[in-house]
């Protein structure tokens, strides 16, 4: 690694970094959530802008409702910052982080959705930017949740997709354009559908033209309990990342590509000591993809997580190198960043 920080705490409790994106000069800024031990709001966000050399150089606090910070992306010297703050009041909030002259200062702070919404994932349109998530309404089963914003994070308007007993988005892509049928499939979004009583669910995948429309979907059945975390759009297709739970064995982690129609080109099951998840992806150079997870490791007779790298090659699946983090202690790999110039940013607990 370049650097390898341990950032400083800044509330009484655990920490986590739950986003992290590139700035110029091979800075990062990383956006953490902190539990306070013995007070209310019990976690509280905070960005930080660390120098070349991971020191930190910036901060700004998130202030307001208790608040998570899940995806960021660069612009320019804009961060561009997707949260949603905690149940029971959740809700989706977008903030603008200003990163001009050294410094970070949040520009805008908008909420936007439905109370018991949640989107995880955001994407760049012609208008602003697509969310992808779901919406819990008090009674009744989850749904999966679109929502299209501006540029400065003001909700132009919402849909969601209701599917047999529940579904969700987690991750979203461009889409690879008018590949299938007529329609031109702008976006691609990846969760789950819950299909049944039991809350067995089938992984899944979903094609959506500019106005969110579905073009194209399929259901993936791994195991029992099957969820999609993330979807990257590669030459030929996708490769999507998530989970398989069963009822009989430990949870593995599933990777696989499909075409352009969601059919699977090749499908890869990576397993860990008793479990393993993958979360990420994030592209980088020459046909390769950066995915990150956990694997789930027993130390001293108790199950730890394990922050988990992998660089995989999106022709065969194959593994190019990997690294674990965390071999006696429990550790968490939450988000990743690629700048561009061959550099992955890397941030968890």
């Amino acid at each position: 690694g370049l650097f390898d920080a341990h950032l400083p705490q800044y509330t009484t409790g655990d920490h986590r970094a739950t986003a992290v994106a590139p700035v110029a000069n091979l800075e990062a800024v990383v956006a953490l959530a902190g539990i306070n031990a013995n007070a209310y709001p019990w976690v509280s966000s905070m960005f930080m802008r660390l120098d070349a050399a991971g020191r930190v150089k910036a901060t700004s606090t998130v202030l307001g409702v208790p608040t998570v910070v899940t995806r960021m992306i660069a612009e320019d010297t804009i961060i561009v910052a997707l949260a949603h703050t905690l149940a029971p009041a959740e809700r989706i909030r977008m903030m603008q982080v200003q990163t001009k002259g050294g410094g970070l200062i949040i520009k805008t702070d908008h909420t936007v959705g439905d109370l018991g919404s949640r989107a995880t994932d955001l994407v760049k349109a012609k208008d602003g930017w697509q969310l992808f998530g779901r919406y819990k309404p008090n009674n009744g089963f989850s749904e999966a949740l679109l929502v299209r914003v501006s540029g400065s994070g003001k909700k132009l308007w919402q849909k969601t997709l209701k599917r047999d007993y529940g579904a969700e988005l987690e991750g979203g892509a461009v889409g690879a354009g008018n590949a299938v049928g007529v329609n031109k499939v702008e976006f691609v979004a990846c969760g789950h559908i819950v299909d049944s009583p039991l809350n067995h669910s089938d992984a899944w995948l979903i094609g959506l033209d500019s106005a969110a429309n579905p073009v194209f979907e399929r259901r993936y059945d791994w195991e029992t309990k099957d969820y999609c975390r993330d979807v990257q759009q590669v030459s030929g297709g996708y490769v999507m990342a998530g989970q398989a739970k069963t009822l009989k064995f430990y949870d593995s982690a599933r990777l696989q590509k499909v075409d352009t129609a969601g059919r699977i080109r090749w499908s890869r099951v990576l397993a860990g000591e008793v479990g393993a998840n993958l979360t990420r992806i994030s592209s980088m150079f020459g046909g390769h993809l950066a995915v990150t997870g956990t694997q789930a490791a027993v130390f001293a007779g108790e199950r730890r997580n394990r922050g988990w790298l992998l660089d995989i090659a999106t022709d065969t699946g194959k593994t190019h190198w990997e690294r674990v983090w965390g071999s006696a202690a429990v550790a968490s790999v939450g988000a990743i960043a690629v700048d561009g110039k061959g550099h992955a940013l890397v941030a968890g607990h």
